[in-house]
């Protein structure tokens, strides 16, 4: 006969299937990177930020050369707490946040890999006239 384990016994008779659950996911959302505030990251996020607000995303083209760049790298990893269909990186220190989504960085022209699989990329409003014109058309529509 095989001595019958009481702790385990217990979750599981006492209803508490959901209490399980839940550790188990806050275990999985405590091993996802938290962001890392160094002066050297907070410059190059202010950048990728401020490169798609003056020069619009990068061409599809470019943005599915990044993607399948990304897909294919160990650093990449499925946030148990946000969706995102490309995912997020360990190697940048962004942590996981709406706007460290690959699906969103990889629209930044300044925006670059850590591990040097991808670069920076001109926007597609390079003219100063388009500029003026998307931030125009943002301001009118949104």
């Amino acid at each position: 006969m095989i001595p019958k384990n009481s702790y385990i016994s217990n979750e599981l008779t006492t209803g508490s299937k959901e209490a399980m659950r839940a550790r188990l996911e806050q275990q999985a959302l405590a091993d996802e990177p938290k962001p890392q505030v160094t002066v050297s990251n907070v410059k190059r996020y202010v950048t990728a930020e401020m490169s798609l607000q003056l020069y619009g995303p990068v061409s599809d083209a470019e943005f599915n050369k990044r993607a399948d760049q990304c897909r294919s790298c160990d650093q990449r990893f499925d946030s148990k707490e946000l969706a995102d269909p490309i995912g997020f990186c360990r190697g940048c220190g962004c942590g996981v946040s709406a706007r460290s989504k690959l699906s969103i960085k990889l629209t930044m022209p300044e925006a670059s890999c850590p591990k040097d699989r991808w670069q920076k990329a001109p926007g597609k409003h390079t003219k100063l006239k388009d500029r003026v014109k998307s931030w125009v058309l943002k301001r009118l529509i949104g």
